[in-house]
């Protein structure tokens, strides 16, 4: 039931982005790039693997299907270990490295709050 919920929730969040994909210019690009930051060490390691199979489950049956407006979807998952420090650096990373299109996660609310920080930059 979880999973399923997680599932859902995914494809909802999904659904809005793909309209707001029309205006971006992320229709150049071959595939969305999707950056999860989560906490896959620690103590919300079963909550973040959770959350982490079920983004993985929805890709995977989100491009079987096409993808979104014809775009592949590619997950890119890191782990925060639940420490600010480490959810910072994937954030950037993700964003400056890997040039992300969307940017989700993590469990923590400390983390989460730093990466936020970081990506209204």
């Amino acid at each position: 039931m979880g999973k399923r919920l997680l599932i859902t929730g995914f494809y909802l969040f999904l659904s809005f982005l793909s309209f707001f994909l029309a205006v971006n210019s992320v229709l150049a690009a071959d595939t969305i790039k999707i950056g999860m930051i989560t906490d896959l060490t620690g103590m919300a390691y079963i909550i973040a693997k959770d959350n982490v199979d079920g983004a993985t489950m929805a890709v995977e049956e989100i491009n079987k299907k096409g993808g979104i407006l014809g775009k592949k979807l590619e997950l890119l998952v890191r782990d925060s270990g639940l420490k600010t420090d480490l959810g910072m650096a994937a954030a950037r990373e993700l964003i400056m490295d890997q040039k992300v299109n969307f940017l989700f996660g993590p469990v923590s609310s400390a983390v989460r709050l730093a990466v936020s920080d970081l990506a209204k930059q």
